[in-house]
């Protein structure tokens, strides 16, 4: 059978990245290519279309058409659940009896809320899909109905929305084949600007799940956490010498929540990196918890360049509240052993937490100063529901904006404000502590000094002048219509109006938003 696999595309990065050129902060869609490439296995063949990439349009309509798919998978995600939305009305339009499936971490999370609120979604998949979705389409080819499928919800003839039986399937990842990359044109593809010093370079996954999952924002200490796994080194080896064998990649990004805290799995690929030459770089997310000097030094040596950490707070207190099992001089002892292991270093942010004040976010952009870390990004709190961090935001504070807002997200570090703890004032206070801290981080003589000595080293000029004028955009919250590579300016947005599922109509009108600005 022919299946059509679509990731959603965000309104932000529709305005975000226009030209046909390699879309720098955009990278392959790996779920989507573990699925289709499970769908190979069973002989069914896949085509995949990234919607950050391609806008909708007659011609795009037209070659799905001539495709002629007897099933279509759409792959969202909480900031991408409206266009997914779009999308599939799209696609209800032209193909009107092939059967539309959503799946993502944001059905995952809420199965039934794509069958409630868009009437062109038939069917949904509750957890990981590879085997779900091959289990769809095999039912779909042999009896002609994909109905009780196990993990699944779907539309009833009557619009009632009924569930297939729970059975938690949990792939082992080292069964699973390759991501079909074949399916997706790579060198349209481009990690942020500070993500990489090699070109090409792509996205791989190493685990899923996290090992620690207690962090009350995140969905991993939820109730939708899923199962923390890992695959050996020697598979990730393999993965990646195919990829620069076959495609010439240089530069890695592990995806991962937590990398780090896979001492054994990092030691060892580290360890047959360095065996077997592979002469390739690459960068992580990790938890300072609990990361040792001795791994630093040995991944260093093995490629890794660049360490992404998620500090969140430089008070204490806070952290605790935020469960994230850390202190703040750990968080100093880990980041200096990364420096002095030649590794780079990302610290993220949040503001605006439950029981912070304005006198507090400057202590976190202190602190953030104080590491010395490589570059930084400050985050307004959003509390997803489903998290813990949630049930505290509802009890402290205000939720100015529900975090599943029609409206988009600015850019990819400077979303809407979506919540005000008790210690601030109004919604504009916290917007000004997120200018200030990007402008006394960045714009320091001593962070400027040292990256123009890396600049004399032979480091990209390009790439600094990409990340000033980014820098400059998030300390304004403030850039030109026309530059749109490095932030978005909403003059409207659409709101989607669905109607009853026995209408099958899914309605958008523009209504002018109000751009605020900064002082």
């Amino acid at each position: 059978m022919r299946v059509l696999l679509l990731f959603a595309n965000t309104l932000a990065d529709r305005r975000k990245y226009r030209s046909k050129a390699a879309r720098v902060g955009i990278l392959p869609p790996l779920g989507l290519g573990y699925i289709a490439a499970v769908l190979r296995q069973s002989g069914h063949e896949v085509r995949i279309i990234d919607m950050r990439l391609d806008s909708w349009s007659q011609d795009l309509a037209e070659e799905i058409r001539e495709f002629n798919p007897g099933i279509v998978g759409i792959s969202i995600f909480v900031i991408s659940e409206i266009e997914g939305y779009k999308l599939a009305t799209h696609l209800k339009e032209i193909l009107p009896h092939v059967p539309i499936v959503f799946g993502g971490p944001q059905v995952s999370y809420f199965p039934k809320t794509p069958l409630e609120r868009c009437p062109a979604v038939d069917i949904t998949v509750q957890g990981e899909g590879e085997y779900i979705m091959r289990d769809l389409v095999d039912a779909l080819e042999k009896y002609g109905h994909t109905t009780g499928i196990p993990n699944t919800f779907y539309r009833a003839i009557d619009g009632s929305i009924l569930a297939g039986p729970s059975s938690p399937v949990v792939p082992d990842l080292e069964e699973l084949p390759f991501p079909a990359r074949d399916l997706m044109t790579l060198d349209r593809y481009a990690p942020e600007v500070y993500e990489f010093q090699r070109l090409p370079a792509t996205n791989i996954l190493a685990t899923r799940g996290c090992a620690y999952g207690q962090c009350t924002f995140c969905f991993e200490a939820g109730q939708f956490r899923t199962k923390y796994r890992y695959q050996s080194a020697a598979k990730l080896v393999r993965e990646i010498e195919t990829l620069r064998d076959e495609y010439g990649i240089r530069e890695f990004v592990f995806n991962d929540d937590d990398l780090l805290s896979n001492g054994k799995l990092l030691t060892e690929f580290a360890e047959l990196a360095i065996q077997k030459k592979l002469d390739v770089r690459w960068s992580c997310w990790g938890r300072v918890t609990p990361c040792s000097q001795r791994l630093l030094e040995v991944i260093a040596k093995s490629g890794c360049w660049l360490v992404s950490f998620g500090i969140e707070s430089g008070n204490q207190d806070l952290l605790d509240k935020l469960q994230k099992g850390m202190t703040l001089e750990k968080c100093r002892q880990v980041v200096s052993w990364a420096h002095q292991a030649g590794i780079e270093t990302f610290g993220t942010f949040m503001i605006a937490i439950p029981g912070e004040t304005p006198e507090k976010a400057e202590k976190t952009i202190d602190f953030a100063i104080e590491l010395d870390l490589t570059y930084a990004a400050f985050i307004p709190t959003h509390p997803l529901y489903g998290t813990p961090l949630f049930e505290t935001c509802v009890s402290e504070g205000r939720l100015v904006k529900s975090p599943y807002s029609h409206e988009p997200l600015q850019t990819r570090y400077l979303p809407k404000i979506s919540y005000v703890p008790e210690g601030y004032e109004s919604e504009h206070q916290v917007e000004q502590v997120l200018s200030r801290a990007y402008r006394r981080f960045y714009f320091r003589p001593a962070y400027w000094l040292k990256h123009l000595k890396k600049l004399a080293a032979g480091y990209s000029v390009r790439k600094y002048w990409t990340g000033l004028r980014f820098a400059v955009g998030l300390s304004r919250n403030w850039l030109h219509e026309d530059d749109s590579k490095f932030a978005v300016r909403y003059s409207s947005a659409p709101v989607y109006d669905v109607k009853p599922a026995n209408q099958r109509l899914f309605t958008i009108s523009p209504v002018d938003r109000e751009t605020r600005h900064l002082s």
